[in-house]
């Protein structure tokens, strides 16, 4: 199948769904900023952004049909008087990778609801406690879900899928979902960019299935 008639009739069956409900997602972005829940988090960001610190908003629209969720913000300094661009989930770095990926397939990113599990600048470990997924995914991540109502959910990178799948785990819920590795293994040469685009290719795919 060309490209063109891929995007097409993606486009078709997610403008037969029901509209993501960007009002809940306005309210739930209210309360994200306002978040300070987990101090450890809280004292990450601040080592990163500075004194106006707060976390890193997912990225979405009314066709958000397809959900892109890694693991949490990357430790990348930036200035915020710089692109709002830069203050969504994938704003940089390994966002790049994504949007190259959105281009050559001819895919609008609108049909992406792009975010993170953890919505704070990820610490200097690089790991993050049972409780704190706990806390981000259950204020946050799971009403996010909820109000676009994925028809497809990609979690990119194992470190994301087994936050999300111990989530599930002790909290006795599920949501169905599919695995894609993080677009950092391109960036960071793991994987070659070609071999990612066919993986996502392929998952994407199988919507029409």
């Amino acid at each position: 199948m060309k490209t063109c008639d891929f995007a097409l009739n993606l486009y078709n069956k997610i403008l037969k769904l029901s509209p993501v409900d960007i009002a809940g997602l306005a309210l739930l972005k209210k309360n994200l900023l306002q978040c300070n829940m987990c101090d450890r988090l809280v004292e990450a960001r601040k080592e990163i952004l500075g004194e106006n610190h707060y976390p890193i908003l997912f990225k979405s629209s009314p066709v958000a049909k397809i959900m892109l969720t890694g693991i949490a913000p990357g430790r990348l300094k930036f200035d915020r008087s710089q692109l709002m661009e830069k203050e969504h989930a994938f704003g940089m770095g390994s966002g790049k990778v994504l949007n190259r990926l959105f281009d050559d397939l001819g895919l609008m990113n609108e049909i992406f609801h792009i975010t993170n599990i953890i919505k704070c600048t990820t610490p200097q470990n690089g790991t993050f406690t049972q409780e704190e997924v706990k806390c981000c995914v259950s204020l946050f991540l799971q009403k996010e879900i909820e109000l676009v109502n994925p028809i497809l959910t990609l979690v990119l990178g194992r470190q994301a899928e087994r936050c999300f799948q111990e989530y599930m785990l002790l909290n006795n819920i599920f949501y169905a979902y599919k695995y894609l590795p993080h677009p950092a293994a391109v960036s960071r040469g793991f994987m070659s960019y070609n071999e990612y685009k066919k993986e996502f290719l392929l998952l994407l795919t199988e919507i029409e299935k």
